[in-house]
C-alpha cells in the first residue's frame, strides 16, 4: 500500500520499493508486488507505457513464482475472477498486486476502475490504494475527481505535498 509512491521517484525504483517494503514485509511475494506497482506506476508516468502481462510475469519471477499467477488472473477482464472477498486470503499481497495490475489493464476510467475493485469487497481499502495509485498514474491527477480529494483529512498540507512531489518529478 506505502509503496507506490516510489514509482514517480527518479533513482532505482526497483531497489528503492524493495527497501521501503522489507521495513516491514520481508517475503520475496511482499516485496515483488510491491516492486511491480512501483514499476507500473514509474512506466506509465515517464514513458507514458503500460506493461505487458507477460513484462510483469516477468518482473515477479525474480521474486516469488506465485505472483505469475495473479498477474495472470489480473488479465481477465472479469474483475470476480480475481475472488479479492475470498475467504482467508483478504488483505493477501498477491491479491492486492492482482487488483492494482487489473486497474491496469482494464478500466477506461479513472473512477470506473476504482469503484470496480473497491466494491468487490474483501480489504478494500488494501486493494483500493495501489489500485487507485495506477489508476492516477494511468488517467491523471486532474481525472480524480475533486470530491474524492478536497474531503480529505488535512487536505490543504496533502495537496502541499503533492505540488512539491510534482516539481521533483519535473
Amino acid at each position: 500500500m506505502r509503496t507506490s509512491v516510489m514509482g514517480v521517484l527518479k533513482g532505482n525504483v526497483e531497489e528503492m520499493a524493495a527497501d521501503v517494503c522489507r521495513l516491514t514485509h520481508y517475503d520475496p511475494r511482499c516485496v515483488g508486488s510491491s516492486v511491480i506497482v512501483s514499476l507500473v506506476i514509474h512506466n506509465l508516468v515517464y514513458n507514458d507505457y503500460v506493461l505487458s502481462v507477460d513484462e510483469v510475469v516477468q518482473m515477479g519471477k525474480k521474486y516469488d513464482e506465485s505472483i505469475e499467477e495473479y498477474v495472470r488472473l489480473a488479465a481477465n477482464p472479469n474483475i470476480e475472477a480475481l475472488q479479492l472477498d475470498e475467504r482467508g486470503k483478504t488483505g493477501y499481497t498477491l491479491k492486492t498486486l492482482s487488483a492494482a495490475l487489473w486497474a491496469l489493464w482494464h478500466p477506461t476510467d479513472f473512477v470506473e476502475g476504482l469503484v470496480a475493485i473497491v466494491n468487490e469487497g474483501g480489504d478494500a481499502d488494501t486493494n483500493g490504494a495501489p489500485a487507485g495509485a495506477v489508476l492516477g498514474a494511468r488517467f491523471g491527477y486532474n481525472a480524480i475527481p475533486v470530491e474524492y480529494t478536497e474531503g480529505l483529512n488535512r487536505y490543504k498540507d496533502l495537496k502541499s505535498e503533492f505540488e512539491r512531489l510534482i516539481l521533483l518529478i519535473h
